[in-house]
């Protein structure tokens, strides 16, 4: 056996020897450094190849998660709906009473105070608020860590006043996940097909009509403004100022009466680290009540006609 490797070798030798006269060369037996670093370069190869394996299964694993968290959340409001569809639209009862359903999120976690939904997007998720922003930039709503975060509201909004900015976080994931496909607003198709989109709050059904999108850093243009306490015309000043920033235009009135919310993501056209999209609307309430409103007044005016007469 030993013979027959050592011929082996040496007709291999020959072999190369006849192909390198042509260049007047002659092949030397490799050398023992040679083999080393041979063996030391596919032995890198194969750890890279190892840790980018790790990488990505870590990944799926964690997308998964977070996909399995989603449907988990969403299976609660299915019950709650009586049906395996998110029709946020119309969410009321035959009798006209709005179907509830933060209540059973909350018992989830008590910080849940909304949910968001975009048609033709993945963007379906409750909105939570913390004691800061910091915390669910890395925990889900069962307050497990992941990279994935939540949907949360900047810590100092307040629901129910009036004149004032939501801000919404959420990361913008590789697998389009959380704010990930806010970016196909940035197609002009999209953006005219999808001139709304749905927020739901503890204090009622929001009909949020948008009017901006555009990409911006967090050190230039300061969409982050809750705007409590500002002034009137502070408020459209910076409700102006947003319309400008966008890339495409709707006309949408906008009023010192009126909330927007402004939902923010990452983006890396501008900057890597604070480069970020934003898409804003206008929030109007579904069920608001301008018909008894205006009942009142036909009422009232009806009262005042009598007394003239």
């Amino acid at each position: 056996m030993y013979w027959d490797e050592k011929k082996l070798r040496e007709e291999k030798l020959v072999k190369r020897n006849r192909r390198r006269e042509v260049h007047g060369k002659k092949a030397k037996p490799r050398s023992k450094l040679w083999k080393w670093m041979l063996n030391l370069l596919i032995f890198c190869f194969a750890g890279v190849f190892c840790y980018a394996a790790y990488h990505l299964f870590s990944d799926f694993m964690v997308y998964h998660h977070n996909g399995k968290v989603k449907n988990e959340i969403q299976d609660v409001v299915y019950r709650e709906i009586g049906e395996e569809t998110l029709e946020y639209k119309d969410l009321v009862r035959d009798d006209g009473t709005k179907i509830d359903i933060l209540t059973p999120l909350r018992r989830i976690n008590p910080q849940i105070i909304g949910w968001i939904h975009i048609d033709d997007t993945t963007i379906d998720y409750p909105v939570v608020q913390g004691t800061d922003n910091d915390y669910y930039l890395n925990h889900n709503v069962y307050g497990e860590d992941t990279i994935c975060g939540s949907i949360f509201m900047d810590v100092k909004n307040q629901l129910g006043e009036p004149m004032q900015n939501y801000i919404l976080y959420g990361h913008r994931m590789n697998d389009n996940s959380m704010f990930g496909h806010v970016t196909k607003f940035l197609k002009e198709d999209f953006w005219n097909d999808h001139p709304t989109f749905t927020l739901i709050l503890e204090d009622g059904y929001y009909t949020c009509e948008v009017f901006a999108v555009y990409q911006t850093t967090t050190y230039g243009f300061s969409y982050y403004q809750t705007m409590l306490g500002s002034s009137e015309d502070e408020y459209l000043r910076f409700v102006n100022a947003c319309k400008a920033q966008s890339k495409y235009h709707r006309d949408v009135e906008i009023t010192a009466d009126d909330c927007i919310v402004t939902l923010s993501t990452c983006d890396y056209a501008l900057d890597v680290d604070s480069g970020r999209l934003v898409l804003q609307a206008k929030m109007v309430k579904q069920g608001e009540e301008p018909q008894e409103e205006t009942a009142e007044e036909e009422t009232s005016e009806e009262e005042e006609t009598e007394d003239e007469e």
